[in-house]
């Protein structure tokens, strides 16, 4: 058997404008699974033959990005989720999980502006409110600089947006998603649409 190695703006509902000895490896990044095929023993690491590894089981989009990077078949869009809140970026994870998206977070404005020149994502999904730089800041930043100016961005917010604020967002006909106005499902389909839209999803 021959293994191979893997190593203007619109608001939502709201218009403002193969290894040797019986063994075959599977590697996914950092990350290695091995199935025992022929040894009757616990193998000298401690697994036990044909049953995986105890290393971490990577997930699909760990899978999706070694295969993008190694120029698999994949052609999977990268998604870039920014929110200071561990339960924000959780949520808008489970919205993009039934998409195509490989999805890579950033925990602050610096982080994700870092992240937005280094991995170019298809699309940025940018929390207004952040405690170390603002998303509007963040959207300056990104549409200031050659290198991320054409990233398509959605502003996610649970907070009502002044009028200058608004004013800013449809002079760079930003789409915001306001996460208080949907359940769950329609925040999921609301996400879908806003990707399509963005040229990101077909």
């Amino acid at each position: 058997m021959a293994g191979q190695a893997v190593g203007g703006a619109a608001i939502a509902g709201q218009n403002v404008g193969g290894a040797g000895g019986g063994r075959v490896a599977f590697v996914v990044g950092p990350v290695e699974l091995e199935a025992g095929l022929a040894d009757d023993d616990p193998d000298r690491s401690g697994n036990v033959p044909g049953k995986l590894s105890q290393a971490a089981v990577p997930g699909r989009d760990a899978l999706l990005e070694a295969l993008r990077r190694l120029g698999g078949s994949t052609t999977a869009p990268r998604v870039l989720v920014v929110d200071d809140d561990d339960v924000g970026r959780y949520l808008m994870k489970t919205f993009l999980r039934d998409t195509s998206c490989v999805v890579s977070e950033a925990s602050g404005g610096r982080e994700a502006l870092e992240l937005a020149r280094s991995q170019q994502p298809d699309a940025i999904f940018l929390d207004v409110y952040m405690a170390d730089m603002s998303g509007l800041e963040v959207l300056s930043q990104l549409k200031a600089d050659p290198a991320t100016q054409d990233i398509p961005v959605v502003l996610s917010t649970a907070k009502s947006l002044s009028p200058d604020e608004l004013s800013q967002l449809e002079r760079h006909g930003v789409p915001v998603l306001l996460k208080d106005r949907f359940s769950r499902a329609d925040a999921a389909s609301e996400v879908h649409r806003l990707l399509v839209q963005s040229g990101v999803e077909t």
